[in-house]
């Protein structure tokens, strides 16, 4: 009994060891938080306790990951990455000069534990880990987004057909559904729905590519589409726009990575991006208008039945009628009455074909002392009904970029007239405030300057933005190992590809991809970390 007990607990360790050092379980649980707990509604009455998870689950989780870092570098006889100095510099100068700038507050310090978390609990690991480790990495990692993806995806494309929004909460802002007629969410705004589906798709995507097991992969090819479809629905530009791209950036790799690479293969891969680049952005144009006239259809569906329900009356009680008929005779029941026969045509007990014929007929028959009160069949009056506007689908792109250019221009403005932001930032969540005067955004007092590269300059300055650079610049080569290796010594690793691509164009008008605590954040720095691992093998291979 007590070997039983001793070998439960055992596994019991080894299980949360294991877990408790899985990166891509981190991954998974700070996407999740970042993008349905802490931004949805599903528990927006209950957001102490789900804070509650970050402080003191997430946050500790991470900071233990970037310990597991430090240990493992301890016991390794290899240098650290030349990427790592970058990092930690940055980590640094978050940590030091901005807690003496702007004091250590709640804000700054989550924002210095999530950077280091993602920086060296994520990225560190992952780009450091052994080929059968970051195997299994992938495979869990793989795993968990496709069972998150059916059943994300499941519900936003059932919303999406049925028009509803689900879990609509007083006070909330965003529901869970079809919300203002057009946008699909997922519980926060439409853009950042079609962001956490930009990187489940991709996620699912590399799971199609590496499962063996065939029913498997076509369940995360399903899943990938789905989330594809999310994208498209949501209506958001952005997420569009760097899916089509990821899509037409992955064309380019099969086909110029299906042998030496040569001009001509290269080539032809382009051409093949292209067409895919076009054949994306008309099919997804013609899925998002299909979407649009299908709600058209059931909202125009909606306002007839409410019509016709407050038009249609209420039955009124049936009064028996006085009756002195000698003989008695029972008269035809209303109901034998079709209701669509024309009045005129009905025929009363006083126009019967018998008496019409002989007028003495009735003589000796007293006259009924009350008519029904009520006809047997009227003509309905037509009910006006109020047809809901035909929904437009949104332009391509707009001169503004939605009030985006208006907030730049500010910044601009503000770097012009005090250089002194310009080179140390505004600090963490600070920029947004300062620069929406004359905006659209002017009622607001917190905003992101929706540009991840001018959204980081303006937070930590260009020493930091520098130190962002210089990390790039480091992984960017055997990144494009990666991306430009043959399919053969790939298994899922070109759809992270896809990932970095779409999040590096999310950047151009989101801050989300460089952002301290969103899901595209934590998913970029692990595709990366996975891939600058994977590119350092291929080198060592060649």
């Amino acid at each position: 009994m007590k070997k039983n007990i001793g070998l439960a607990a055992d596994a019991a360790r080894s299980a949360l060891l294991w877990a408790a050092s899985n990166v891509s379980l981190y991954v998974f649980m700070a996407f999740f938080y970042t993008g349905v707990l802490t931004m949805g509604i599903l528990f927006y009455h209950h957001l102490e306790p789900v804070e509650m998870v970050g402080r003191y689950v997430l946050i500790p989780w991470g900071m233990a990951l970037c310990l597991l870092r430090l240990y493992k570098g301890a016991q390794s006889e290899r240098k650290p990455s030349a990427e790592l100095i970058p990092l930690g510099l940055l980590v640094f100068w978050l940590a030091v000069p901005y807690v003496m700038r702007f004091g250590l507050t709640v804000n700054n310090m989550d924002c210095w534990s999530w950077y280091a978390s993602v920086y060296f609990g994520v990225y560190a690991l992952a780009s450091e880990e052994s080929a059968a480790r970051r195997e299994s990495l992938m495979d869990t990692i793989c795993a968990v987004f496709l069972v998150f993806s059916l059943v994300y995806a499941g519900l936003a494309l059932y919303t999406a057909y049925t028009v509803q929004a689900l879990w609509e909460i007083p006070g909330s802002i965003y529901g869970f559904g079809i919300c203002d007629g057009m946008y699909l969410r997922g519980g926060v705004h439409y853009n950042i729905t079609g962001m956490i589906a930009v990187c489940s798709a991709m996620i699912c995507l590399c799971g199609a590519a590496r499962w063996r097991f065939a029913p498997l992969r076509a369940l995360s090819l399903t899943a990938s589409v789905m989330m594809m479809v999310v994208v498209v629905l949501t209506q958001s530009r952005t997420a569009r726009y760097a899916l089509i791209g990821a899509l037409a950036a992955g064309a380019y790799a099969l086909v110029a990575g299906t042998g030496k690479r040569t001009p001509l293969r290269r080539a032809m891969g382009a051409a093949v991006g292209g067409v895919v680049l076009v054949g994306a952005y008309l099919g997804m144009g013609a899925v998002s208008d299909a979407a649009l006239a299908h709600y058209d259809h059931v909202r125009a569906a909606r306002a007839y039945a409410a019509a016709q329900a407050l038009a249609t009356p209420e039955p009124a009680e049936a009064a028996e009628p006085a009756r002195s008929f000698e003989p008695e005779e029972a008269l035809e029941p209303a109901e034998s009455i079709d209701p669509e026969m024309n009045p005129e045509s009905v025929q009363t007990p006083e126009m019967a074909p018998d008496a019409a014929a002989n007028p003495d007929a009735g003589e000796g028959v007293e006259e009924p002392e009350a008519v029904a009160s009520a006809p047997l069949a009227q003509e309905a009056t037509p009910v006006p009904v109020a047809t809901p506007e035909p929904l437009v689908p949104r332009e391509a792109v707009d001169a503004s970029f939605s009030g985006r250019t208006e907030l730049w221009r500010n910044l601009l403005a503000l770097w012009r007239d005090d250089p002194w932001h310009l080179l140390i930032g505004n600090g963490a969540g600070r920029s947004g405030g300062m620069v929406v005067e004359g905006t659209m955004h002017e009622s607001l007092t917190e905003i992101s300057l929706h540009n991840a590269y001018l959204q980081f300059v303006a937070d930590f300055g260009l020493i930091g933005f520098v130190l962002k650079a210089l990390f790039f610049a480091f992984i960017l080569r055997p990144v494009l190992r990666v991306f430009s290796a043959p399919r053969r010594e790939l298994r899922g690793e070109l759809a992270l590809c896809m990932l970095v691509v779409a999040c590096l164009l999310t950047g151009l008008m989101e801050s989300a991809p460089l952002s301290w605590r969103t899901p595209m954040n934590v998913t970029l720095y692990f595709a990366l970390g996975v891939l600058v691992s994977k590119g350092r093998e291929l080198a060592q291979r060649a």
